[in-house]
């Protein structure tokens, strides 16, 4: 026994629940969360939405995006908590055995795209600061030294966290005070967007993210303090660099953060900022790429992390952050109604008492396929905000499916025993 220990602590329990001997404190938690926050992708988000809406409505869409986002994530880390499950393993409570790897390679695949265009964006910014540098070669480097630290697991991902928050935070504060000293007025909105277009793009931006806050939350001691870090990580985090993005266009007219601090004499502290963000973000990245992966193929998370940071260097090496704006409506179309599936399985069918994962026998839940679809197809009509619509439609095709089919296929309802929710609510 004492050898599995080992074993499972060593792989981060990547195809096991988290025991209470693995769990992290709040304080932890946080940290992690809002480096899971402090996004450099999310700069520019705030900074896209928010020129075309102008100040006000920009930061109401800001704002409301945020707590959309915090909210999915609460729903997700809650029963991440509980079990001890990161998203990978839960979905096979929802999609089934084998269903589950469609998710899964669907998360890979994203995040892929996702840690190309913030190695690239790191890339990018080091030839700003020093222009004599390669581009492939930073890129190169940066992708690899990065994967190799998110190989290690989540003590180096703690570790980070408490590197790189409070330094980002107080950089991008002082970038904050300069920013509304040196523009005696915002830029107006250059229009052509919403509200619920920005919305729509914010939660779409994050919507990875959201989804993917149970692979942290997982190490919580209790569901209470998943939900506090999550809120306390993101706010702090998510909602200050959208903020910063958003005025940072709105007085400078420069989506781009470095250029824009180094108008104002801060080209160093830009560079500090960017880094220790991008680094931090794209070490989580690739920390639940490996568990995504894990859930497809049953390797080493070491090594599986490894293969999709090379994979992923690939991408940043290809140049492929020109796409950044496609890459967010792509996001809110896809993202959130996979994760509103999840949502309504564990909420209102099985009634948020997910059996043990070696209790699930049916292989496939066609029925949740077939919601995700349904709520990919919602958020393409774009009737009002695509990710919260997309959301919505998959919840309620998937409710309405479930309990459809509840006395004819008991085998999609597997549940806890009395005995077994009894402990599970201890």
């Amino acid at each position: 026994m004492e050898k599995n220990n080992k074993t499972a602590n060593s792989s981060d329990f990547e195809v096991t629940a988290v025991p209470q001997s693995g769990r992290k404190s709040l304080w932890t938690l946080a940290f992690i969360f809002a480096g899971w926050g402090l996004n450099s992708s999310e700069i520019i988000s705030g900074g896209t939405i928010a020129a075309p809406l102008g100040l006000t409505k920009g930061v109401v869409a800001i704002i409301i995006a945020t707590a959309v986002n915090c909210a999915l994530a609460v729903l997700l880390a809650v029963p991440g908590a509980k079990k001890g499950l990161g998203f990978a393993l839960m979905t096979r409570h929802t999609y089934g055995n084998i269903g589950s790897k469609i998710p899964s390679v669907v998360i890979s695949v994203v995040h892929f795209g996702w840690y190309g265009i913030l190695t690239a964006l790191l890339a990018n910014v080091a030839i700003q600061v020093m222009p004599s540098l390669n581009f492939k070669i930073v890129a190169i480097v940066a992708g690899l030294a990065i994967a190799v630290v998110a190989a290690v697991g989540i003590k180096a991902t703690a570790i980070i966290g408490y590197l790189a928050v409070p330094c980002v935070l107080i950089v991008g504060l002082i970038g904050v005070f300069k920013l509304t000293g040196s523009a005696s007025t915002f830029m107006p909105g250059t229009g052509g967007s919403t509200i619920p277009m920005g919305i729509s793009q914010g939660v779409g931006a994050f919507a990875v993210g959201s989804l993917l806050a149970c692979d942290i939350a997982r190490f919580s001691r209790t569901k209470g303090q998943a939900a506090l870090g999550v809120c306390i990580g993101l706010f702090i985090g998510l909602g200050f660099v959208r903020v910063l993005g958003a005025m940072s266009v709105l007085t400078t007219g420069q989506p781009d953060i470095v250029l824009a601090f180094a108008a104002l004499g801060m080209a160093g502290a830009a560079f500090l900022f960017l880094f220790l963000n991008i680094v931090s973000t794209t070490d989580n990245i690739l920390y639940s790429t490996g568990l995504s992966l894990s859930n497809i193929f049953r390797w080493n998370r070491v090594y599986l992390t490894l293969i999709a940071g090379v994979l992923g260097t690939v991408v940043a090496v290809m140049g492929l952050d020109k796409f950044f704006g496609a890459w967010l409506n792509f996001l809110a179309s896809i993202i959130p109604p996979m994760g509103g599936v999840v949502i309504a399985d564990y909420y209102f069918v099985k009634r948020r008492d997910f059996c043990e994962l070696e209790d699930i026998k049916r292989p496939f839940n066609v029925f949740a396929l077939i919601a995700w679809a349904c709520g990919i197809a919602a958020a393409m009509l774009n009737i009002w905000c695509p990710a919260i619509d997309g959301l919505i439609a998959s919840i309620l095709v998937y409710v309405i499916l479930m309990y459809a089919v509840k006395k004819s296929r008991p085998e999609y309802y597997c549940r806890l025993t009395n005995t077994q929710a009894k402990i599970s609510a201890q």
